[in-house]
């Protein structure tokens, strides 16, 4: 208000159709200039320098470290078989033009001709890298651009078997350059960090909740034209806020009529003049946030027990009322604990979530997202936190994808990896070998708290449970479909459906291995319990991620975020505290923040999620809350968002259709609703492009050493690194 009152002899039109109410709580401003940056009519990328990004999130996967090339300039190279890199093409993207400078490795001796590379967007072949040419243009046609983010992948093509004699030459890579093909000067801009600059037919769009009695509010910076506002709330039509004539020094002050917290669009547009926007904004209320008490200082901080179960779905376990056939160890244990039963995970494969649960950021943010990446030294990580804190740290882990190469070893005095043998009968070290290693560890007196982290990989393929529990749990007349050696790698060989007598075989022995699995918790808690340490430990029960038995045509884990894969078991128990229940959602970077709060320590600003538990352990409040997950392999990019009841998963690739789910009303996610609510989809869109953009300037590990035994450790586990 005191803008306005100082601009008021100056104006030459004022907006205001009546003055704002006073704040009845807080107040909310929301930065249109910096949702710009993140929208789909947001900049265009121009260039991209491989062997120094600006943003290092661009580059997803398959790059190699800056090297020198042949010339003594600093380069890039593609290790393996695939690189990918994510550019933005604006909101409505024409045809662009794609330049490559590369260079070839110059020939020693006999050579082969280099194989060349297949340029593919978005899923979509669009051109190929000549073999002799350093520097190419392709053109990218408007059919395979997306609006916003887009997927740019350089496949190398495949061949023959390697000769010492004739060596392949090396390709080099510096930089990508991007060209629009629109003409010049249409498209909205920012001419600073503050000022929204709209030409004539251009227009920007804008997703939010809306706050109460709210306001887009701006001074129109220089330029005179014909501005309109529309607005739009999921679930209702489009309607026309504002459509008038404006000249530099005008105020722009509109009503903004959505119910509070709706998820709505604004859109902003010229259709004639060019208009420079002066700090737009979207201003109203929210109602205050109670103010928790100040947490206090325990006399005695308790220990923490993270526990991490590989590949558990949530519905795999049998803890509601009925017969606990399966884990009726667990469900005890959920008896005694807080069941957070709308529990999403980060990712649907191990790495990525479990950096989440250790370093409390989204997968955008802490930079491990393909198969070799590693996470980097500047992610502070919770045994780091605890280890200044005055703790022990420990941990004791049977996935090669968590063991020292990637980074997740830092802050544990002691990281001991038990790694897979393909000679026994599960691969992976049984539970009951790791737990009998973590109690060794235990039985040695310290006056220190501990944190410990154990990571058990049971559940996971090939499951070959033991025969008393696969008797137990695969159906009668399954027992013979699948060859019990290798049943899953057998049964995706086969070009045709899995019938249901095969599909209830594999799920019985994915269900005996959990079941396994849960009676040796059973001896690890009665084992704590007798040596006193559950009445002086916080204990975390959570699963990385789910498994897919065909629900949506697959099979494992890491290639969709459907729930089978995201839905996952989060149990927390406090000392001497009673069970609960909740049905609030909640995600895997919420576990940092929350043994913070318990522990009475600090909880970093920089941390997106939110303490589940307050000071005295109650369940807090979950308003606004919204979990986010990705998954990025050589073949597979997806994003999925959730804010209840919806489901949104955002796909990479061209072939590939939004989906949007309503989970209450269709839990299996079959019937896609993404074209009856553009709203939700553009706000999913919008929100997930801020949570990438939330971690471009955290330094990324790259990709991780790989030894021959940690690559074929990991091709083993169904992982390919090519």
């Amino acid at each position: 208000m005191f803008l306005r009152r100082a601009l008021a002899p100056l104006l030459a039109v004022t907006l205001a159709c009546e003055r704002a109410p006073a704040p009845r709580g807080e107040s909310v401003t929301i930065d249109l200039a910096h949702l710009f940056r993140v929208s789909d009519a947001g900049p265009r990328t121009t260039a991209v320098s491989l062997a120094a990004p600006e943003d290092p999130h661009q580059l997803l996967w398959g790059w190699s470290r800056p090297v020198t090339a042949p010339d003594g300039q600093p380069a890039v190279l593609i290790e393996g078989a695939q690189a990918a890199l994510t550019f933005r093409a604006g909101s409505d993207p024409g045809r662009m033009f794609l330049f490559v400078d590369r260079l070839l490795e110059p020939p020693a001796g006999p050579y082969r001709p280099p194989e060349g590379v297949r340029v593919h967007v978005n899923g979509a072949f669009v051109g190929r890298l000549a073999p002799h040419r350093d520097h190419l243009e392709i053109a990218l046609p408007a059919t395979a651009l997306k609006p916003g983010r887009n997927l740019l992948s350089f496949r190398l093509i495949k061949r023959p078997r390697e000769d010492p004699a004739r060596p392949t030459l090396r390709y080099f890579y510096r930089q990508i350059r991007l060209r629009s093909g629109a003409p010049p000067g249409v498209e909205p801009r920012l001419a600073d960090a503050e000022t929204l600059v709209l030409p004539a037919g251009s227009s920007a769009s804008f997703f939010l909740r809306s706050p109460r009695d709210a306001r887009l509010r701006a001074t129109v910076a220089r330029g005179s034209g014909r501005l309109r506002v529309r607005t739009e709330a999921d679930g209702t039509a489009a309607r026309t806020a504002f459509e008038r004539s404006l000249d530099a020094g005008g105020v722009l002050d509109v009503p903004l009529v959505f119910e509070a917290e709706a998820i709505a669009r604004v859109d902003v547009a010229v259709t004639d003049g060019e208009i420079a926007l002066r700090r737009p904004r979207i201003e109203g209320t929210r109602p205050l946030a109670a103010t928790p008490p100040p947490a206090p200082v325990p006399p005695a901080r308790p220990n923490v027990l993270l526990y991490v179960i590989d590949t558990l779905r949530a519905d795999a376990l049998d803890w509601q009322d009925g017969p606990r056939r399966v884990s009726p160890n667990l469900a005890r244990f959920a008896d005694e604990a807080i069941v957070f039963e709308g529990a999403v995970a980060q990712s649907s494969w191990t790495r990525p979530s479990v950096a989440s649960l250790l370093s409390g950021l989204h997968p955008p943010s802490h930079g491990v997202l393909s198969i070799t990446d590693r996470l980097g030294p500047h992610v502070p990580l919770l045994p780091e936190i605890l280890r200044d804190a005055g703790y022990d740290t420990a941990a004791f882990v049977t996935n090669a994808n968590v063991s020292p190469p990637f980074g997740l070893q830092r802050g544990f005095a002691t990281f001991r990896y038990l790694s897979e043998n393909p000679a026994t009968d599960s691969v992976y070290v049984p539970a009951r070998i790791l737990d009998d290693e973590v109690l060794a560890w235990l039985a040695t007196p310290r006056e220190q708290p501990f944190f410990l982290w154990v990571h058990a990989s049971d559940p996971h393929a090939p499951y070959r449970p033991s025969e008393r529990y696969a008797a137990a749990f695969v159906p009668d007349g399954a027992g013979t479909a699948l060859d019990r050696e290798h049943p899953l790698r057998n049964l995706r060989r086969r070009s045709r459906v899995p019938s249901d007598t095969e599909l209830a075989e594999l799920r019985g022995l994915y269900r005996a291995d959990v079941a396994e699995l849960d009676a040796e918790l059973g001896r690890f808690f009665a084992a704590l319990d007798s040596r006193g340490l559950l009445d002086t430990t916080i204990v975390v029960v959570v699963a990385d991620h789910g498994e897919e038995f065909y629900d949506h045509g697959g099979f494992e884990h890491g290639n969709t975020l459907y729930q089978e894969l995201l839905h996952v078991p989060f149990l927390v128990r406090l000392p001497h505290a009673a069970g609960a229940r909740s049905r609030v959602l909640v995600q895997h970077v919420d576990l940092v923040p929350t043994l913070l709060t318990l522990l009475g320590l600090p909880v970093p600003a920089e941390l997106p999620g939110r303490p589940l538990l307050g000071p005295d352990g109650r369940v807090a409040g979950a308003e606004g809350a919204e979990a986010f997950s990705t998954t990025w392999f050589a073949r597979t990019a997806l994003s999925s968002f959730v804010v209840p009841p919806w489901k949104v998963i955002l796909p990479m690739r061209r072939d590939r259709p939004d989906e949007l789910y309503d989970l209450d009303d269709d839990p299996g996610e079959r019937r896609n609703l993404a074209a009856a609510h553009p709203v939700l989809v553009g706000y999913a869109r919008q929100r997930m492009a801020e949570l990438e953009a939330a971690g471009e300037h955290v330094p990324r590990g790259g990709p991780a050493p790989l030894d021959a035994e940690t690559r074929e450790r990991l091709r083993r586990l169904g992982y390919v690194i090519e």
